[in-house]
């Protein structure tokens, strides 16, 4: 979910992505909130948590 929201965020802004989501998959804003937080948050570190993993 992290990687495909990540490639959404790269073509749209946060409020457009949440609005595609919220319609598209019927997600509850506070998921995406919460989605949308750890996207940003751990941008980039992908490899960092397979390594940990």
């Amino acid at each position: 979910m992290a990687a495909e929201l990540e490639k959404l965020l790269d073509v749209g802004s946060a409020p457009e992505a949440k609005a595609f989501l919220k319609a598209q998959c019927n997600l509850p804003a506070t998921e995406l909130a919460t989605y949308i937080g750890f996207a940003k948050t751990f941008k980039g570190s992908k490899e960092v948590v397979r390594r940990i993993r």
